[in-house]
């Protein structure tokens, strides 16, 4: 399928603002908020079924990421193809958890927001700025990258897409692009992430990333590197998407 056969698509943008009692000081809520999701959508049986009692899928059908706005936390969930039915559900469970805790603090849910959004079909020079609003894992083998080069996130998209419209939107699988292009990093201002995780049966997952921002160039800006970098409007990069990380913006 064509790259803009799926940009022609609009996806569901669902937003909590989960207000703290105390700021809990932790450099990303992403880990948590997983946590806290999971119990949630864990009560409803439509729910439940979908997102974690199917042993042939491994793909969440959301993504979702995090942000800190004062003592807030804002929780961001995008949705697509066939996880669409499930917004109402969604809503429904995340209105009867309104009160919770996050890193050992208070919380409620202060409001929930809704609403429909299409890929953006913004100008982008030959030389731009990717912004890693989350912690982005990216490998080269088995080596993770404190910087990746603009092939790797390129590659990173395409393969996303194509694992979650694999199982939720096939209408519009597999997505095929020509050559990678190459792009040479001209700044970058990264730091490192590190979080040991502890899921309920206590296991500690040790999940690391980097974010910040990173300046590229390019030869030429083709018309289909434009369209593959228009995918991180909704599609999530590397490793524990299902934890908030990858989320990227290009500006």
């Amino acid at each position: 399928m064509t790259i803009q056969t799926l940009l022609k698509r609009d996806y569901h943008h669902l937003t909590l603002t989960i207000k703290q009692e105390r700021e809990a000081r932790l450099p990303y809520y992403g880990p948590l908020i997983r946590g806290w999701l999971g119990d949630a959508f864990y009560r409803s049986d439509v729910l439940s079924r979908v997102i974690f009692k199917n042993p042939r899928i491994d793909v969440r059908p959301y993504f979702f990421y995090t942000e800190k706005e004062g003592d807030c936390v804002l929780t961001h969930l995008m949705l697509m193809g066939f996880s669409e039915h499930f917004v109402r559900e969604m809503v429904e469970v995340l209105g009867k958890k309104a009160h919770g805790h996050l890193g050992g603090v208070n919380c409620v849910i202060d409001g929930i927001s809704f609403r429909r959004g299409s890929f953006s079909d913004k100008k982008i020079k030959k030389r731009f700025k990717i912004e890693f609003l989350s912690p982005a894992s990216l490998f080269n083998g088995d080596v993770p990258s404190p910087a990746p080069p603009l092939e790797m996130v390129l590659r990173a998209l395409v393969r996303s897409v194509n694992r979650f419209t694999k199982y939720y939107v096939k209408s519009v699988y597999p997505l095929r692009v020509g050559e990678i292009p190459e792009g040479e990093i001209v700044e970058f201002e990264m730091r490192n992430y590190f979080w040991r995780h502890r899921n309920i049966r206590g296991e500690v997952i040790p999940l690391h990333g980097t974010w910040g921002w990173i300046e590229y160039e390019v030869e030429c800006m083709t018309s289909e590197l434009k369209n593959i970098l228009r995918l991180s409007d909704f599609f999530q990069v590397g490793r524990w998407t299902s934890y908030g990380f990858g989320k990227l913006e290009v500006i």
